[in-house]
């Protein structure tokens, strides 16, 4: 904005200089004009005197009045009486100026003495004689008759020196220097300060631009003006919210992607170890009915994993990254068993006996591939890392349906047990198993259900996952 103000302060110092200066000459002008029209009006006034003298004089003296002691004894007392510097020019002899005097031999003089003997009046300014003030000269005819139309019988001529008005002149030309200094300071200041708060808005705005561009979204621009500044700002504060808020919905929505692609990620791995673990049994082993046993849990998981990467590639082409169930009514004894056979053959390696017990079968309304997958980490987060030799699911009806499933090892450290589905801090084992966790607790939020884990060190854990049962109707359909 400095040079934006720079560049307006100059632009009105030109004018204001350009207008003081003609100011200053208009108003020298006016003064002259005045002063000089006052001198040739006082002139004026002094010819009509100056005739009515000549005239009587001419009248008293008679034929003597053309002699040339009468013309300079006029002149002379013409000079004494009204204090001027006079002559007079009568048949055809110029008295009380010299002919190879300055004044004399100018054209204008000539003409002036002409326009008089025409019975004309006539004033003009000069210097002469190395004079370094001008004076005003006036020229008028003489008569000796009064009766209408004469003519006249010479011409008087008067020197007004203007060295009272040329000093005067020069007085107030000083006034006036000083006056316009005066004023163009005071409008130089005015207009500093003028334009530093007009253009202090735009300054702020500008820093907050700056800021803006350097990623500081959090400040806003107050500008209280009252006119199109202050529409600017609101105008830019607008724009901030928008993009501040489009960002934050880029951020949220990177975010849902990582979590989305973390979560399917870690669902994949689950079939796949699964699918190895067949894989090798399958080579180890000679009997057929076993054989046949690996081939289809490889089957079933080999499609619940493609179900999962269809569900991925739909998801990614219309750019949704929630995550989402696909409920049916279902026996949940029979979800369990088809659990428990796939995590069967790590079960065994690790010699650990699982057991599942239930009094009655029920339904429940939940995704199959989902609640296999949370049975899944849980039975294989026990498997790894509880140091079990016993593993019990069951089923219990109370006010809900509720899968427990409880292992009998080492246990959960109090301290860790609250921190347990915060993927940023990992697990009590390991950083997959927290993730997985949390995963599985985010599944059955989304079936309208609970997840709970209690732990004592050294004395087992218990994870109980809540449902509320289907409607009778359902059971029957």
């Amino acid at each position: 904005m400095k040079l934006i103000s720079r560049k307006l302060i100059l632009g009105v110092l030109v004018i204001l200089i350009i207008s003081s200066i003609a100011a200053f000459f208009l108003i020298d002008n006016y003064i002259q004009r005045y002063m000089y029209n006052s001198v040739r009006s006082d002139l004026a006034e002094q010819s009509y005197s100056i005739q009515r003298d000549v005239y009587n004089i001419s009248q008293e003296y008679g034929s003597e009045f053309y002699s040339n002691n009468t013309i300079n004894f006029l002149i002379h007392d013409l000079n004494n009486r009204y204090d001027i510097n006079g002559w007079i020019k009568i048949n055809g002899q110029l008295f009380g100026l010299s002919e190879d005097n300055d004044l004399t031999s100018s054209e204008i003089f000539d003409e002036a003495i002409d326009g008089a003997f025409n019975k004309k009046k006539s004033f003009f300014r000069t210097s002469y004689n190395d004079q370094n003030y001008d004076s005003m000269i006036m020229h008028f005819p003489v008569y000796t008759t009064l009766y209408e139309g004469a003519d006249p019988v010479g011409v008087i001529g008067i020197s007004y020196p203007l060295v009272n008005e040329a000093e005067m002149t020069s007085d107030i030309r000083f006034v006036i220097f000083l006056i316009l200094l005066i004023f163009n300071l005071f409008i130089i200041s005015f207009i500093i300060i003028y334009f530093k708060n007009l253009l202090s808005p735009l300054t702020e705005l500008q820093r907050a631009m700056f800021r803006f561009q350097r990623g500081n979204y959090d400040e806003k621009l107050f500008i209280e003006t009252e006119d199109e500044l202050e529409e600017l700002a609101k105008s830019f504060n607008n724009m901030k919210d928008r993009i501040d808020n489009l960002i934050n919905r880029l951020e949220l929505e990177k975010k849902k992607q990582k979590s989305f692609y973390d979560n399917m990620t870690h669902e994949l791995k689950t079939p796949l170890t699964i699918i190895k673990g067949y894989v090798d049994m399958y080579h180890k082993v000679d009997d057929q009915k076993t054989k046949q046993k690996c081939i289809k849990h490889i089957q079933d998981e080999s499609n619940r994993m493609l179900r999962l990467v269809n569900n991925l590639l739909q998801r990614s082409k219309i750019e949704k990254y929630d995550y989402r169930i696909e409920k049916e009514l279902v026996l949940v004894n029979q979800v369990i068993e088809e659990t428990m056979a796939i995590i069967e053959i790590k079960a065994i390696r690790n010699n650990i006996d699982l057991n599942f017990n239930y009094n009655e079968e029920m339904y429940l309304n939940i995704d199959v591939d989902k609640i296999k997958e949370v049975l899944l980490n849980i039975l294989d987060n026990a498997i790894k890392y509880s140091q079990t030799e016993r593993i019990d699911i069951s089923i219990k009806k109370e006010d809900k349906v509720k899968i427990i499933i409880k292992d009998y090892g080492v246990g959960i450290e109090s301290d860790r047990l609250e921190k347990l589905f915060n993927s940023k801090w990992g697990d009590y084992y390991s950083t997959e198993r927290g993730i997985g966790l949390k995963i599985s607790k985010e599944i059955i939020n989304l079936h309208d259900g609970e997840f709970d884990i209690k732990s004592e060190q050294n004395n087992g854990t218990t994870v109980i996952i809540s449902f509320k049962e289907a409607g009778v109707d359902a059971k029957k359909t």
